[in-house]
């Protein structure tokens, strides 16, 4: 623009003009006031998560490299499930495991062998695990030392693998003592399945049917929000199974059966009708 406001090709003004020099004093001032121009440009979705994994890589690392247990467990899932590098992952597991008796670590690493996941890696600076004969010894011995050391979903496997002689010979009753105990320790898995045991008992377990004793477990895993032990504690009060006969309990907990269902769906984004 010229001075009185009437629009000038810029490629017309001469250096010598007074339009020149107002040209040149208004863009100056117009780059002196226009918004700054961001340093960086927005990262994607995927840059941030790759940046915000690698930052916890860091801070695991940091953590492990100082003695914390659980940071050297947290780093041996970054490797499992992020790096997708499980024989490194194994070696932290096997390393926590062994020196800080970690139960977790522990037991993801007795999931590890008992996947067959390990193979030619699967050697343990644990010499008692190095001498059992296969990866489902193994897996039974790390599942037993994840449940000592307080994994009470440790315990239940274990306690499965020796009631089907998997790694072991089968034993009914140590079995049977584990699943009750990681029960009332509010383990949902546990009451159904020693409830299940005593509702259907195998030949092999030496024992008779127990329908009442059932219900305990089946009523606490239900407490505990399992829908299948809320399902046949429906079953038990319609047919008064183990306990007295009550149609009002049956639509009661078939209700909650329901219910437990299509909430658990809708957190894993299904939905169910």
């Amino acid at each position: 623009f010229s001075e009185n406001g009437n629009v000038v090709s810029v490629d017309k003004l001469k250096p010598t003009s007074r339009s020149w020099t107002t040209v040149c004093y208004g863009l100056a001032k117009a780059a002196s006031t226009s918004r700054t121009m961001p340093a960086e440009i927005p990262k994607t979705n995927e840059e941030l998560r790759d940046n915000y994994f690698n930052e916890k890589k860091v801070e695991f690392e940091t953590g492990c490299d100082q003695g914390n247990a659980s940071a050297c467990f947290s780093l041996g899932e970054w490797y499992q499930l992020i790096a997708k590098n499980v024989p490194e992952a194994s070696k932290l597991y096997d390393k926590t495991c062994y020196k800080s008796n970690h139960a977790n670590s522990c037991f993801n690493l007795a999931t590890l062998y008992f996947g067959g996941k390990l193979g030619s890696s699967g050697a343990s600076l644990d010499p008692k695990a190095n001498k059992l004969e296969d990866d489902k010894a193994r897996a039974l011995y790390f599942h037993e030392k994840a449940c000592k050391n307080g994994n009470s979903q440790a315990c239940t496997v274990f306690a499965t693998l020796k009631l089907h002689g998997i790694g072991c010979k089968p034993d009914f009753k140590s079995s049977a003592a584990l699943l009750e105990n990681s029960c009332g320790e509010n383990d949902a898995g546990a009451c159904l399945k020693i409830g299940s045991i005593y509702l259907q008992p195998k030949k092999e377990y030496g024992i008779e049917r127990d329908p009442a004793k059932a219900f305990k477990f089946i009523k606490s895993g239900c407490d505990l929000g399992h829908p299948n032990c809320c399902q046949i504690l429906a079953v038990m009060y319609r047919k008064g199974d183990g306990v007295e006969k009550n149609e009002k309990l049956f639509e009661k907990y078939k209700a909650l059966t329901m219910r437990i269902v299509k909430e658990t769906g809708e957190r894993m984004g299904v939905e169910v009708v």
